[in-house]
């Protein structure tokens, strides 16, 4: 008998957990759904096939930079290069060709705009609970900016999704200060290094972040201990941003020359090449 009670009022705890879940699920579908109806018989932008090959370009280990007089062009746009890589291990058939198709190229960059989407819903019901995070939510997927350049192969919804999940990163680490969030933060600072040039600009806006939010504390600790205090916590976070920079730099420079030691990708094309296959699948 003791033990029913706790069943009983389970029950309710568990359907309404596995509702949310359903909802969340069912709009992140909705919404590649509509990518994937919107994307067919779009023609390319200007920039699209500038950064398609530069993400081939990467992914057969030439990470030389193309003419790039805006400097748009970055790592990150290897993830739109992923089907088409896999397909270069296939033999000839309906797989092959479905994964070269330029269709799927653009939908990858749906499914990590759909991630974002599962960062935003995330971060909100941390903040403030199921029904504000489905709102978050629901405001980010039906957003016309978001759901146009979710169609492209471009790295604008990357920077955003790099810079968002650094973003809730220093959210994290600024409330717990702990090593393994700090890892995290400086891992996430890396990573939107390899999205977007601007994204340069996090470490001193992190930093100025981080102190700003320590300044209630600095005051009470300089009250009961004194300068030591101020200089103590000043030095902590002067470690934390050199730490960040650190990893920053690592990531960035083994990612390229470990790059530069493979050919996933044998005979590459060129320009031109590239060109008449992107005209071929956008047919």
């Amino acid at each position: 008998m003791t033990g029913a009670p706790s069943v009983i009022f389970s029950r309710p705890s568990t359907k309404k957990y596995a509702k949310e879940i359903f909802l969340l699920i069912f709009l992140l579908l909705f919404f590649f759904a509509l990518s994937a109806m919107s994307i067919r018989g779009k023609s390319l932008t200007t920039d699209e096939y500038s950064h398609y090959d530069y993400g081939r370009m990467i992914s057969n280990g030439d990470s030389t930079k193309p003419t790039d007089a805006s400097m748009t062009k970055m790592p990150i746009s290897i993830w739109n290069a992923i089907p088409i890589k896999i397909a270069s291990y296939l033999p000839e058939g309906k797989i092959k060709s479905y994964l070269e198709m330029y269709l799927i190229a653009r939908l990858m960059t749906t499914l990590f705009s759909m991630a974002l989407g599962i960062l935003v819903f995330k971060w909100s019901q941390e903040l403030y609970g199921f029904i504000p995070a489905i709102a978050s939510l629901i405001l980010y997927l039906f957003d016309p900016n978001i759901i146009a350049h979710s169609q492209l192969t471009t790295n604008d919804v990357y920077a955003a999704g790099a810079i968002t999940f650094a973003t809730y990163r220093l959210w994290k680490f600024s409330r717990t200060h702990s090593w393994q969030d700090g890892l995290w933060l400086a891992f996430a600072l890396g990573f939107a290094q390899l999205a977007k040039y601007t994204s340069i600009s996090l470490y001193p806006l992190f930093a100025i972040a981080l102190l700003v939010s320590e300044i209630p504390a600095v005051f009470e600790k300089y009250s009961a201990i004194g300068k030591v205090a101020v200089l103590d916590t000043i030095g902590r976070y002067l470690l934390y941003l050199l730490v960040s920079i650190s990893i920053g730099i690592l990531i960035i420079n083994q990612y390229l020359r470990q790059l530069s030691g493979r050919n996933w990708f044998k005979g590459r094309m060129n320009h031109a090449q590239t060109g008449n296959l992107l005209e071929n699948l956008g047919q």
